[in-house]
């Protein structure tokens, strides 16, 4: 499965800069249904996440003054984390003024840092560290019933999603043991 995963990510490095996003996608095809079933969000949440995401990320790459950062725009249940890089302050609260444009948005995880975008060999990195985390939440045995989203950026990885505390930590505590995982960022709601 690893292997699989490497060579999607690898492929996807090759194909350019639209493609980094399939790997992980690809890499948790086979989760999908079965995480679907799992969702604690209702399914007017899903869309709506669906919904921010899109328009964010279209105000965002319509912005001109944006061109030299790289923004991601991940939401759940209407809680949006921002990840990437941007050159200044200036341009980090540009960003956050356009996601805060966006219908049904509950809050804002801000956890853009201010440098240079990162390449295409780090996002590939990155996506790979997702496939990776994913397919072992997937075969960990005993874990709790917990859904996440799992995203990766520079190393760090962030879970977001409804959980309860204990849950959270221990899922934090395996992610934590995958390799090429610099550090992990709950974002989570908790249940208790």
């Amino acid at each position: 499965m690893i292997r699989n995963c490497l060579a999607l990510a690898l492929a996807a490095l090759a194909l350019g800069p639209c493609a980094g996003c399939v790997a992980p996608v690809l890499g948790a095809g086979a989760a999908a249904g079965a995480t679907l079933a799992t969702d604690k969000r209702t399914t007017g949440a899903v869309l709506d996440d669906q919904a921010i995401e899109l328009k964010a990320s279209g105000e965002i790459n319509a912005d001109e003054t944006l061109k030299g950062a790289y923004v991601s725009v991940t939401s759940y249940n209407r809680v949006v984390l921002l990840t990437g890089q941007v050159p200044s302050q200036e341009l980090r609260d540009r960003v956050i003024a356009h996601v805060n444009t966006v219908d049904k948005v509950r809050s804002i995880h801000d956890e853009l840092t201010l440098g240079p975008a990162t390449g295409m060999k780090q996002r590939g990195i990155d996506s790979l560290t997702t496939a990776k985390v994913k397919s072992r939440l997937l075969g960990e045995q005993g874990l709790p019933s917990v859904h996440t989203k799992v995203v990766t950026d520079n190393g760090v990885v962030y879970l977001m999603g409804m959980a309860k505390h204990n849950d959270a930590q221990y899922v934090a505590r395996i992610v934590q043991q995958v390799d090429g995982v610099k550090r992990v960022v709950l974002v989570v709601e908790y249940l208790d």
